[in-house]
């Protein structure tokens, strides 16, 4: 095998020009070289030409057959190819350079580096990108599995453009420690859609996800946050879901606050109490038994509905319940029909005026042809066993000297749900009626008497009016002749009524006698009319 064996393919090779190889070489008929140039190995020489702009193919072959470890040295210079490729006689079988060794320092390609299928390219820690004067960005190989992006210094990075470097396409941006999402010309930021969103904030303190810069104009509608699903299954999800481990916060502390222009509009604190603007209304939870409060938590003017030991719903001392003849539009004073508290124990029916509206309580009426109308039953409350069941009362309050504060009840009517226990042939008092000084006093009154002895039952009602007048802390009382009616199933029973002045009152008093063994003698009262020019009472025994 010679030393050095070229082969030619020249496009005019008897042009008479041709000098194949630069060297002090001579051709021993073996067909080898030798020359002063020349040894076992190498070929030295300050420059080595091979071939002209002229020739379109040139092999040169280094090494012995059965030889390893080929090589060209430049000692101090370099070696040129002029118009030629460097090319190797056995494909992916050498090498330029080894590891740790003979290595080239730098190479420069003008075009481009590539890769058969299969082939890698490694870089011991750097590999620089594009720039003038040096590369517009580094990628560094940190550790194992872990890149870095750098920009030309190697202490920062911009962004990184995906498909295009105008705003038709995306890039993803490093600004401080945060990453975003922005157009390849960082003109505007990008959309992101994934099929899940995991957000975990990196220290205390922090704001999760932060969406501002949101704007509609013109007509435009499109809603700012726009969530959307769907449900086909037998299970219970939960759309959207907020969970707050409360450790600890402050009374005030909110689940949301939505405002406009700053101001909140609606919020729910972490009892879930729902405020809506505290000018409007609070929607939230009453107590521990359940319930929700409606109304103004500034104020205190709140509805209660719910339960609480038995259900109810509650309204604040100045609550009241209206309804009105027309469409609500928010001014509650359009409302013609109002239930309110007039104190404690105190139902009142419409609002106070300086022009009384006459007001009205009444039963349904029947609908259809011929039908009945509702009956409508007052009624004092129930008692138990022997308690005392509630008497049923009817008040006015007649005028007074001329002022702006409202006047004192009177009674008008009063029926007494008692019966008194007589003390037969004794005058038992069964009701006292006040008569204030200089004032009159007249009523009319029912009286029952019964008697009974487990067997035989005997019945006697007295009608009949009183008249009274307090002369400077002296009342004076007459009574009209009853009218009376008796009936008995045995014997006889008589019962006389009287009257006792007694202080500013008149003490109503029953002497009953029976001609049975009772084992039952009472009276039960009922006073129809009472008329007074000041405030009349009536005590029940």
């Amino acid at each position: 095998m010679p030393l050095c064996n070229c082969i030619y393919d020249f496009d005019n090779i008897g042009n008479g020009n041709y000098q194949p190889l630069d060297a002090d070489l001579t051709d021993l008929a073996d067909g080898s070289l030798t020359g002063s140039k020349v040894d076992f190995s190498t070929i030295s020489s300050s420059a080595i030409t091979i071939g002209d702009s002229s020739q379109s193919t040139i092999t040169l072959t280094f090494g012995l057959s059965g030889a390893t470890d080929p090589s060209i040295t430049a000692a101090d210079s370099s070696l040129t190819l002029g118009n030629a490729h460097l090319l190797f006689s056995a494909d992916n079988t050498f090498d330029i350079g080894a590891n740790a060794a003979t290595r080239p320092r730098n190479i420069y390609p003008a075009g481009h580096i590539y890769m058969t299928t299969g082939g890698d390219i490694y870089a011991g820690t750097w590999i620089g990108f594009g720039g003038a004067g040096g590369p517009n960005g580094w990628i560094k190989g940190q550790a194992n599995g872990v890149i870095g992006l750098y920009d030309n210094a190697a202490t920062s990075f911009n962004r990184i453009q995906l498909g295009g470097t105008t705003g038709s396409f995306p890039a993803l941006k490093r600004s401080s420690a945060k990453l975003q999402a922005r157009l390849a010309d960082d003109s505007a930021f990008a959309g992101f859609d994934a099929s899940t969103l995991t957000l975990t904030p990196a220290a205390a303190n922090t704001t999760a996800l932060t969406i501002s810069g949101g704007s509609n104009t013109g007509s435009d509608a499109t809603p700012q946050l726009d969530l959307s699903g769907t449900w086909n299954t037998s299970g219970s999800p939960t759309f959207l879901k907020l969970n707050v481990t409360n450790t600890a916060s402050g009374a005030s502390a909110l689940l949301a606050d939505f405002q406009v222009g700053g101001a909140s509009k609606a919020k729910i604190d972490k009892n879930g109490r729902i405020t809506f603007d505290d000018s409007l209304g609070t929607i939230g939870p009453g107590n521990a038994s359940g319930g929700v409060w409606l109304g103004r938590s500034d104020v205190g003017n709140q509805l209660f509905v719910g339960y609480q030991s038995a259900h109810l719903v509650t309204l604040p001392s100045e609550g009241v319940l209206g309804w009105s003849s027309t469409t609500y539009t928010g001014d509650f004073s359009a409302s013609d029909t109002k239930l309110s508290r007039e104190s404690a124990a105190v139902l009142q029916m419409g609002s106070d005026a300086a022009t009384a509206t006459a007001q009205k309580l009444k039963a349904h009426d029947g609908s259809g042809t011929d039908k009945a109308g509702a009956n409508l039953t007052l009624a004092g409350g129930q008692g138990t066993g022997t308690g005392r069941g509630g008497a049923f009362i009817i008040q006015t309050a007649p005028s007074s000297t001329t002022g702006s504060s409202a006047n004192t009840y009177s009674e008008r009517a009063h029926y007494v749900a008692k019966a008194v226990t007589l003390t037969e042939s004794t005058a038992t008092t069964v009701a006292t009626l006040s008569v204030p000084s200089e004032k009159y006093l007249g009523a009319s009154m029912t009286i029952t008497v019964f008697a009974s002895d487990g067997t035989d039952h005997q019945c006697r009602t007295l009608r009949v009016g009183i008249s009274a007048v307090n002369k400077a802390g002296t009342v004076t009382a007459a009574l009209d002749t009853p009218t009376e009616s008796v009936a008995v199933s045995t014997g006889t029973l008589t019962a006389t009524i009287t009257t006792v002045a007694n202080g500013n009152t008149v003490d109503v008093k029953v002497n009953a006698d029976s001609s049975l063994t009772q084992t039952t003698l009472e009276a039960i009262i009922a006073i129809t009319a009472i008329n007074s020019n000041d405030v009349a009472t009536v005590t029940e025994i």
